[in-house]
């Protein structure tokens, strides 16, 4: 999760959005959110991750029956959130209470 940019508060409202779907995932976060606390930077880098990647076992599975090829449907999904969610964490730099970036 560290890799990511995000805490391991946020790891069963991610997971529950890759595989059970954004809508179910939603939530989750909204609730883990309330409860946690969790701040702005960390619920915009799970929210996009799960943009680019939701739902993965299902639509995957629903392309690959039409024809699509699995392994790199998921692969490319996977990458692209990993990558831009990394990106993202690293250009919004968490903030300590004194201000500066940590």
């Amino acid at each position: 999760m560290r890799g990511v940019g995000l805490t391991r508060d946020a790891a069963v409202p991610l997971f529950t959005g890759i595989f059970l779907g954004i809508a179910y995932g939603a939530g989750i976060i909204i609730q883990v959110a309330r409860e946690k606390r969790l701040p702005p930077r960390e619920l915009f880098l799970m929210g996009l991750f799960l943009a680019t990647c939701h739902a993965v076992v299902e639509d995957t599975l629903i392309f690959a029956v039409i024809g699509g090829s699995l392994p790199v449907m998921l692969g490319a999904r996977l990458l692209l959130a990993l990558l831009l969610t990394t990106l993202l964490a690293r250009l919004w730099k968490e903030r300590t209470p004194g201000g500066a970036p940590s």
